[in-house]
């Protein structure tokens, strides 16, 4: 029996590459992830830290992918109250 999608959860770290905004609050995030855009489908899912002081990850569907310049983009919409660094509202 094939299983395609065996060897598909793995870690990897990303690099920020780009961060563009759009009305409405929403964002699009390109990051340098080689294998991550090499293994991309459509409604593949990335899982974010988004910080150190949030434990869980954010489960974000990919938005676009190239393998060839390893780059994977999500869209995202930022909401609830935060810091000026990005970590949740009294966590420091």
């Amino acid at each position: 029996m094939e299983r395609p999608h065996r060897d598909t959860i793995f870690l990897e770290e990303a690099e920020i590459l780009d961060r563009q905004e759009w009305p409405g609050g929403q964002y699009v995030l390109r990051l340098e992830a080689p294998r991550c855009a090499g293994h991309a489908r459509p409604g593949s899912f990335v899982h974010l830290r988004c910080h150190p002081l949030r434990p869980l990850r954010r489960p974000i569907s990919i938005l676009r992918a190239h393998p060839a310049k390893e780059w994977i983009e999500v869209l995202f919409k930022v909401v609830g109250a935060q810091d000026g660094d990005g970590a949740p509202e009294g966590s420091q």
